[in-house]
């Protein structure tokens, strides 16, 4: 039963993940359920199987984002940097969604982030992955999206200022995810805050200069 809920949680911020990820890109999700379905459900059972074997849980994220962009290239046929994009843009604001969830649930309870994390996980999971959901459906309803992003199926992208920072923006920010750089939560939702809004503000200047890869 606990593996059955365990995958199911996982399939879930997958699915999250993948709905606010494609959202910010105006990827049609219904051109792609299936492979989204599909995709989810690897996600989640490598994840577990990840888990149980017991392998070091610092580097799971990146497990995580790496089978996510490779499951964006191979089985959505999106770009190696739109995938990266896509992956980091969305892995980053689950981050800091359920992030916020834990801190306003630590002020309520009064009680410190690792007790919440051990008993209350699933919750702060939960409720961070139905916002992160809703915010991406208002998004999508008010149009409120990204235009960058081709869809042809190569690893080549174009070389200029804006691709070069958002690759290597994405690299360093796969790089530190491995890494506890802060011991406040408050302090590591404010980093990955300044992360996500310079992932934004790199998309909007290829947007306004109608840059695509």
């Amino acid at each position: 039963m606990e593996t059955v809920k365990y995958i199911m949680f996982s399939m879930l911020d997958g699915i999250a993940i993948f709905i606010f990820g494609f959202g910010m890109y105006q990827v049609k999700l219904k051109e792609y359920w299936i492979q989204f379905i599909v995709a989810s459900l690897c996600i989640s059972v490598g994840t577990y199987l990840y888990k149980n074997y017991e392998l070091p849980s610092n580097i799971a994220p990146i497990v995580n984002i790496i089978m996510m962009t490779v499951f964006l290239i191979v089985i959505f046929r999106i770009s190696l940097l739109s995938s990266l994009r896509i992956s980091g843009i969305a892995f980053l604001f689950q981050f800091i969604v359920q992030g916020l969830v834990a801190v306003i649930l630590m002020i309520i309870m009064k009680k410190p982030f690792d007790f919440l994390a051990n008993t209350y996980g699933s919750v702060v999971q939960l409720i961070g992955d139905i916002l992160i959901i809703l915010i991406s459906l208002y998004l999508r309803r008010r149009a409120l999206w990204f235009t960058t992003l081709p869809y042809q199926y190569t690893i080549k992208f174009k070389l200029s200022v804006s691709n070069a920072l958002l690759f290597i923006a994405s690299i360093f920010g796969i790089s530190v995810m491995s890494v506890s750089i802060f011991s406040n939560i408050l302090w590591s939702m404010l980093f990955w805050l300044i992360c996500f809004s310079t992932l934004l503000i790199i998309e909007y200047r290829k947007q306004r200069r109608c840059e695509f890869d």
